[in-house]
């Protein structure tokens, strides 16, 4: 497994891979989900694999930020340092001189919990931020809410009739109980609009 740089894709084809942990020729390998989802220059961590005569990428990826790359790398420099230390401790390896690209290479293959821890702790972080600000084009704020109204038993279709009636109110298809509030602005097109400054969006 190993970190690599989308450098060139084909949606629906291909993705051309840089690593960038190792001094190797881009792969280009063939992947038809990826390719559509992911960007040029995106940095994903995968295990690349010779399948006749086309590379493939096996089992899943994980997608990172360009801020997490650096933590992944100081997180195997630490692994390299650990793996050399108790090489010299080691009486086999007493004599043997491996350079850090080298003992790199021979722990990739399992360093898999390097990258999803990586990813895992770049996950959380995400998803502890703050919610953004929301606001309309004057830039007031947004405020998301719902709002119920009582319906006597047995006025229900009664009461859909009556909506359906209003201008503006679009049910969505095969859906009698569900409306969209649309009003057509000057050039014919439908927008989300109410009279008084108050926008309803679903009901």
């Amino acid at each position: 497994m190993s970190l690599y740089e989308i450098t060139d894709l084909s949606p629906g084809h291909h993705l051309v891979l840089r690593d960038l942990l190792q001094d190797v020729p881009p792969v280009t390998v063939i992947e038809k989900a990826a390719s559509e989802s992911l960007s040029k220059w995106d940095i994903i961590a995968t295990r690349v694999v010779t399948t006749g005569k086309k590379q493939v990428i096996s089992g899943g990826l994980l997608t990172f930020s360009r801020k997490r790359v650096d933590r992944v790398m100081e997180m195997l420099d630490s692994v390299v340092d650990e793996t050399l230390e108790n090489m010299e401790k080691l009486d086999e390896f007493k004599g043997v001189d491996l350079t850090r690209e080298q003992v790199l290479e021979t722990i990739l293959p399992d360093a898999a919990y390097v990258f999803t821890t990586s990813w895992l702790l770049d996950m959380i972080e995400h998803f502890h931020k703050p919610m953004p600000t929301l606001v309309n084009m004057e830039g007031e704020a947004l405020l998301i809410s719902e709002v119920r109204f009582p319906v006597k038993a047995g006025k229900g279709e009664a009461l859909a009739k009556r909506v359906s009636g209003i201008p503006g109110m679009v049910s969505e298809p095969g859906d009698t109980l569900f409306w969209n509030w649309l009003e057509e602005d000057d050039g014919g097109r439908r927008t989300s609009s109410a009279e008084d400054g108050v926008a309803i969006g679903t009901m």
